[in-house]
């Protein structure tokens, strides 16, 4: 009686420490890690930089004062102001608009980047699960064999070579599994890092990802298409800083304008007090050298997109081809081939416990089976990292 209650609170503490054990699906994964992200933080404080700076497109210059002295004292007060033609200043304040939209665009992009990396390490984690699953099984059969092969040996019932294969086999898969168990380990530590999560992190099971949104395959490379992905937007934008740059440039050649405001000691008259003047960029070399420097700058920026947009159209394609290659063999797996895997494992341990097949026999047949699955499992990761990739690429 007594052994027996020890049983049971044994089985009823492993069953609650399952229960305890928290299944994260990826999207609260992403959450968390874009929530303790220092590149998101860094990437939104550059954000709120750019709106604090955007507030000084119309400063003014400082005002200058100037005191004459004499032997009797101060002769002269002079306060004066200078400002830039007005078109100057709304130049700059467009311009300053614009470097805020492009730090908002690169905010975007830091963020997909912080998905795509954690989404890669989620179904890298998903896939060392199954194959850790996978051999696991693998290692408890094989060591079954290998504990009746030797006990066959021990009693003259098979040779050496036969013995000796079945231990062989049973040691490299048991070493296979603990690799697998210690690779599974520094994933979830990986996860641990950017999520915050303290827990052991179990993630849901592997399996087929759809495509976000309303991407299909047949479109995503679609001209329209390409000129809304988060990279080529980023490039667009840079190409309108380029413009706003080049507009500045050209009206800062226009004259400026001084007013000021003179006192002296002799009381001159207030309509006498008051100076005004403009500005004459006599020194044109200058400004000629600055509005062709912005001149090309613009044509740089057409160039880094043209070459953005050649870059994420062939990422895209290739993505679609690898996509397309690992539906074709998913579609072979998931209608005959693990079923057929299946029936490999099942039919050569019945012919062995007949009598029928022999021990190096019925491991090699169930190496091949158990290969066909280590192949379905990297066809299905293939799969998904395609998926993240194409998701990755149109900002999904």
């Amino acid at each position: 009686m007594k052994r027996t209650i020890q049983i049971l609170l044994i089985l009823a503490l492993s069953h609650s420490g399952m229960l305890a054990q928290t299944v994260y699906t990826e999207q609260q994964v992403i959450d968390l890690t874009i929530k303790n992200s220092h590149s998101i933080n860094a990437a939104t404080l550059a954000t709120q930089q750019n709106r604090q700076l955007q507030k000084g497109g119309f400063n003014l210059a400082d005002p200058s004062v100037s005191v004459d002295f004499s032997s009797d004292g101060i002769e002269e007060i002079e306060v004066s102001q200078s400002f830039e033609f007005p078109s100057v200043y709304v130049k700059q304040g467009q311009l300053r608009k614009q470097q805020t939209l492009l730090a908002e665009k690169q905010q975007a992009i830091t963020t997909n980047d912080v998905k795509r990396l954690v989404r890669l390490l989620y179904l890298e984690l998903q896939y060392r699960q199954a194959l850790l699953e996978q051999l696991k099984v693998q290692d408890s059969l094989y060591n079954q064999i290998a504990i009746s092969a030797q006990r066959q040996f021990d009693a003259g019932q098979i040779d050496f070579l036969a013995k000796t294969f079945t231990a062989a086999q049973y040691g490299d898969i048991h070493i296979r599994y603990l690799q697998a168990l210690a690779e599974q380990q520094a994933l979830q530590q990986q996860l641990k890092i950017y999520t915050g999560i303290n827990d052991s992190i179990v993630v849901e099971a592997l399996v087929m990802t759809p495509l976000s949104g309303q991407i299909q395959l047949s479109d995503i490379v679609d001209s329209t298409t390409l000129l809304s992905l988060p990279n080529i937007q980023y490039w667009m934008q840079q190409q309108t800083i380029s413009r706003k740059s080049l507009a500045l440039e050209r009206n800062r050649v226009l004259p400026g304008f001084v007013v000021g405001y003179a006192y002296d000691r002799e009381f001159l008259p207030a309509e006498h007090r008051f100076r005004a003047g403009i500005t004459v960029p006599l020194w044109f070399w200058q400004y000629r050298g600055s509005i062709n420097a912005a001149r090309i700058g613009v044509k740089v920026a057409e160039e880094q997109t043209l070459a953005q947009q050649q870059a994420v159209n062939s990422q895209l394609s290739q993505a679609k081809g690898e996509l397309s290659k690992y539906s074709q063999s998913l579609e072979y797996f998931n209608s005959i081939g693990i079923q057929q895997t299946n029936d490999i494992i099942s039919s050569s341990q019945r012919f062995f416990e007949s009598g029928e097949t022999d021990y190096i026999s019925n491991l090699r047949n169930i190496n091949d089976a158990y290969a066909i699955k280590l192949r379905y499992l990297e066809t299905l990761k293939g799969y998904n990292e395609a998926v993240i990739q194409i998701n990755y690429l149109t900002g999904n």
